[in-house]
Formats: structure tokens, sequence, C-alpha cells
């Protein structure tokens, strides 16, 4: 991946969406979150993410999930093919 300057500030709500799931035993109400970039490298990008009721989060066997779609897609290449991501990708 393209490290940009200061990507703390700059990967954002512009770059990626980050939607919570919720299993079949939550509601999505109770996976409110907001996120940041705390670490971007060529290799790996790590997400914070900050839950406003953590105790909600997969408290059953089943789990909550992530969503994470690319929306402005120049930083980030697919670690199978070397090539740009796909813009609306999701992982």
């Amino acid at each position: 991946m393209l490290v940009p300057d200061n990507f703390t500030d700059f990967i954002n709500t512009t770059h990626l969406k980050l939607e919570a799931l919720p299993s079949q035993t939550n509601r999505i109400e109770n996976l409110n979150f907001t996120w940041n970039v705390t670490d971007f490298t060529k290799d790996d990008m790590t997400i914070q993410m900050y839950w406003e009721k953590p105790e909600f989060v997969s408290t059953s066997g089943l789990k909550d999930r992530i969503k994470m779609t690319f929306l402005e897609t120049s930083f980030f290449k697919s670690k199978k093919t070397g090539l740009q991501v796909n813009e609306n990708e999701t992982l």
C-alpha cells in the first residue's frame, strides 16, 4: 500500500466505509461505533474501533461482523494481485 503522510488524519470516511453487521441475536442500534486508523504500513493497516456500547458486541455464540468498503482506492492494493483495489470493493 502507498503510505500517506499523516495517515491518522488522512484515512477516514472519505476512503473507507465501516459498517457493523449484527448477528441474529443482536440489534444494529447496539453496534454504533467510530473508528480511526492507528497504523498504516505498506503491508498492514490497523483500525481502532470505539464502540458506544461495547458490552453488546459479539456477546452470544454468534459473532457480529464488520463490513469494510473501499470508497477512494488510490492507497489500497490487493494482496493477491498487487493491483489497486476496485472502488466499492468490500471485505
